[in-house]
């Protein structure tokens, strides 16, 4: 029973989504690359191979017109759209082979204006066809793709286009960049947003009509940019010989970074999508995800074409990552410049990124600095973003990286021998100021972390071996100062931290004062002597203490009361002796509490006019 209901539903999966035009375009594609891979260049009649993919797509047309128009069949329709532009590529490729053997320019133009005809009729018999009216802020950019799949082999062949060997190579790497170029071009039709496609025929939602077109158009330009430098690339032939036959080289001077240029060209329109949309969930998921970008910029190719053409890219214009930081740079700028919240996290991101990336930064191991400018500048920024969403932890960051930038700068300055001093009391103070500025849960940490740092740089200073070296004068002044300061701010805010921190620096105080009195003591009396009279002073002040505590004198929540234990005593009259104080605090708490409310009714003017007055009796009597 379970197998004679699974097949009616996969059947029915297969009837609603219909891959088998799919099926059937991958097929066709296998089979012609089967015969290039069978035969060799010299006998291929690379027309027959190309009319074979022409009149594959235009039976693929018909099929679409028909069914949208007779049979309102809109779900395959979709597909079979998406596959034409495929094939539109698949056929740009198989020309390629006649434009390596075109000899005159007029033959190259001849084929390159055919092959373009046919792409763009053939798009435009389908749109009329099916009562598509796709606007031309969208119909211009794929025409000039289309043209763009002819033009560049065209111009990259070498019989039409003689070249050297380093500008050949120099040529490839244009595709991509012209391919960026046609998808700014979007623009306008992005701001116009899913208004400008309301009418225009199809039943699909807005986006998926029409920028699914597009995606398959980005990645057939991908898949473009690669074949043209296996075709063309003059140091890496496309075909190797083998035992048994041919097969396709891929060591080429191609790598994923020649489509960086094309990746920051989706990115700015997928950013102008989500303005023209008021989209902010969107907004931040594109600048979120820009930085994986930098993935593309990894070198990854081959092993001998690809590493030579990779170092004359770092050698004559800077290496792809370090070009790509500064890329990303450019459109965390932009987006500040549109107002897109979090795109000064971004710069500042990217700022910091190149105090560690240089033009020779193509791995780890090839890193550069750390320079001071970029933390510097980020600390700028994010200062500016700290300031405007009220942010203790942005502001936080902010002095990070400037102590950053400062450590990094001060070796190159006279104060090069104090820079571990300066950065730290610059970050010290940031915290301390930060934390009293702003009132969220950052910034309550950071009360605590200020208020720590007031003893701990105090007994630093006065037990340091390094501190040593100061003069003895310099560290008291400095622990007196730093005990000034707690307790003018723990007056000044009201803050129990900085009491806390009053305290404890009070202490380093009193024990740096009297290890300098100890010292001077046991050179005139000897230590036996002040070492007696130090534990004697240890144990008076330890007795009073006690005594202290038991009268109460000393902070309850800090030192809890203890029940005296007379000598003999057991447990049970310990706690009734406890009791009973209680009571007696109670009672007189109590007793005094009566003579207050004595005290004010006889000095409260409105009761004494409610009282009657006494008689004359009265008064005699008394």
């Amino acid at each position: 029973m379970s197998s004679g209901t699974a097949r009616p539903s996969l059947l029915r999966r297969l009837y609603t989504d219909n891959p088998f035009y799919v099926i059937s375009a991958v097929l066709m594609a296998y089979a012609v690359l089967q015969a290039y891979g069978e035969l060799e260049i010299g006998t291929i009649n690379c027309w027959i191979m190309m009319s074979v993919l022409a009149a594959y797509t235009s039976v693929l047309a018909a099929i679409a017109v028909l069914i949208v128009r007779y049979g309102k069949v809109w779900d395959d329709a979709r597909s079979l759209l998406l596959l034409l532009v495929v094939l539109f590529l698949a056929v740009s490729v198989s020309a390629d082979d006649l434009f390596v053997k075109m000899t005159s320019a007029q033959g190259g133009i001849g084929l390159l204006v055919g092959g373009y005809l046919f792409s763009a009729i053939v798009s435009e018999v389908v749109l009329r066809g099916t009562g598509i009216r796709l606007g031309w802020l969208y119909r211009i950019p794929y025409h000039m793709t289309l043209v763009l799949f002819y033009v560049a082999p065209w111009w990259c062949a070498p019989q039409l286009h003689p070249r050297s060997y380093s500008e050949g190579e120099w040529t490839l790497t244009l595709f991509p960049v012209a391919a960026a170029a046609i998808a700014l071009c979007l623009l306008p039709a992005a701001r116009r947003g899913p208004a400008y496609t309301a009418d225009d025929g199809p039943p699909w939602p807005w986006p998926a009509y029409p920028w699914s077109l597009f995606i398959v158009l980005v990645c057939a330009v991908a898949f473009r940019s690669f074949i043209l430098c296996m075709t063309y690339g003059p140091r890496g032939p496309i075909w190797t010989h083998t035992t048994k036959g041919f097969a396709i080289s891929f060591d080429t001077i191609w790598g994923p970074y020649f489509l960086v240029p094309l990746g920051l060209a989706i990115l700015v329109v997928l950013l102008e999508l989500g303005l023209t949309t008021d989209n902010l969930r969107f907004q931040q998921g594109v600048l979120k995800k820009a930085p994986l970008l930098l993935l593309l910029a990894v070198p990854i190719g081959g092993d001998l074409v690809f590493p030579r053409f990779l170092r004359t890219v770092v050698e004559t214009i800077g290496s792809p990552v370090w070009l790509t930081v500064w890329l990303l740079l450019a459109f965390y700028v932009w987006a500040w410049i549109r107002r897109v919240p979090g795109a000064v996290i971004g710069t500042a991101a990217m700022c910091l990124l190149l105090a560690l990336i240089g033009p020779e930064t193509i791995d780890p191991r090839s890193l550069v600095g750390p320079y001071p400018w970029p933390f510097l500048v980020a600390a700028v920024l994010l200062l500016i973003e700290g300031l405007r969403r009220a942010s203790s932890g942005v502001c936080t960051a902010s002095a990070a990286s400037f102590v950053l930038g400062l450590w990094y700068l001060l070796p190159q300055t006279v104060v090069a021998g104090y820079r571990f001093s300066i950065c730290y009391h610059v970050l010290w103070l940031a915290v301390v100021v930060l934390g009293f500025v702003y009132q969220d849960r950052m910034a309550k940490a950071l009360l605590v972390v200020g208020a720590a740092q007031m003893p701990l740089a105090s007994f630093v200073v006065a037990a340091s071996p390094v501190a040593a070296q100061i003069p003895f004068a310099w560290r008291l002044s400095y622990v007196l100062l730093l005990v000034v300061c707690s307790l003018a701010i723990a007056k000044v805010w009201r803050n129990r931290w900085y009491f806390y921190a009053f305290g404890a620096t009070s202490a380093v105080a009193f024990y740096q004062v009297t290890v300098l009195g100890f010292r001077r003591a046991v050179d005139s009396v000897g230590r036996p002597a002040m070492t007696a009279l130090a534990w004697s002073l240890g144990m008076l002040l330890l007795a009073f203490l006690i005594s202290a505590h038991k009268a109460r004198w000393l902070p309850e929540r800090l030192f809890p009361q203890w029940p005296n234990r007379p000598e003999g005593a057991s447990d049970e009259l310990v706690e009734l002796q406890q009791a009973d104080e209680d009571e007696c605090d109670q009672g007189g708490d109590q007793e005094k509490k009566n003579k207050d409310e004595a005290r004010s009714e006889t000095s409260d003017p409105e009761k004494e006019k409610g009282r009657p007055e006494p008689s004359s009796k009265e008064t005699e009597s008394e």
